[in-house]
């Protein structure tokens, strides 16, 4: 489906494809064969609506927070000795 609206799959919103497909699914039984592929049209056709919008540019840099202690430390580490 990505391929077909010429966008990285990583766009497409899971779970809303997966309800979609799970609804068309559960009609199988009770159509005819012939119109399978019809309905398999119809969900190709609607999956510019499980599309999410492009990812924004990060206006910060990723950086690693420190591990806060759970223990306080000594300031003066040569009175030990």
């Amino acid at each position: 489906m990505a391929e077909d609206l010429k966008a990285p799959p990583q766009r497409s919103s899971f779970q809303w494809l997966a309800i979609a497909i799970a609804g068309t699914l559960r009609d199988y039984p009770t159509q005819t064969p012939g119109t399978i592929l019809q309905r398999l049209m119809e969900l190709r056709a609607q999956a510019r609506h499980f599309m999410l919008p492009p990812r924004r540019e990060r206006h910060y840099p990723r950086v690693v927070k420190p591990r806060s202690d759970t223990y306080p430390r000594k300031k003066n580490a040569s009175q030990l000795n």
